[in-house]
């Protein structure tokens, strides 16, 4: 899982002056839940009001992101399957309404999201064998080892999107 935290501090960072953020996600899924908690919990202690959607099916995305672009200033997306699915979708609703979204997995940014802030999977190949190495050389077992995080995430920035939105791509950093 990535950094939530950092997601959120990303998506305020371009919208800095918003008053309502909305998050969107399948409540049937227990990842993009536990996410979307932990989003509601920093946007709260930002200080931003939350407005939460919930789709369980592709065919609700589309109805979901109209409501929800018209109450927001900007939107973040958890990893989840449901959204991921439809995210193209997504894209041309937030493009059309001039919303910012995040989301929480770099793939979905791609196909219509504006940002995120992810897994650098080469890194975590890097990491995972060096984990890798440790056991075959005896050196460690792996009930002993402690789960490690990615410890290299990477901002993706749809510059296409940007630029619809009115968005300097280059503006868009990656929070500390």
């Amino acid at each position: 899982m990535v950094s939530i935290d950092k997601q959120i501090k990303l998506l305020l960072s371009i919208v800095p002056k918003a008053k309502a953020i909305g998050i969107m996600y399948n409540a049937g899924e227990a990842n993009s839940k536990i996410q979307a908690d932990l989003a509601i919990a920093a946007l709260k202690k930002a200080g931003v009001k939350v407005i939460v959607k919930t789709a369980n099916t592709t065919n609700d995305v589309q109805q979901v992101t109209e409501t929800l672009a018209d109450k927001v200033q900007g939107i973040y997306v958890p990893t989840d399957n449901t959204f991921a699915s439809a995210a193209s979708l997504i894209g041309k609703v937030v493009k059309e309404k001039k919303i910012p979204l995040v989301a929480g997995a770099t793939e979905q940014v791609k196909n219509g999201g504006l940002a995120s802030i992810g897994i650098d999977y080469e890194s975590l190949g890097r990491q995972t064998g060096k984990m890798a190495a440790k056991i075959l050389s005896d050196k460690a077992k792996p009930q002993d080892m402690p789960v490690e995080k990615a410890t290299n995430l990477k901002l993706v920035v749809n510059k296409k999107m940007a630029k619809a939105l009115g968005i300097d791509p280059k503006s868009i950093k990656a929070p500390k």
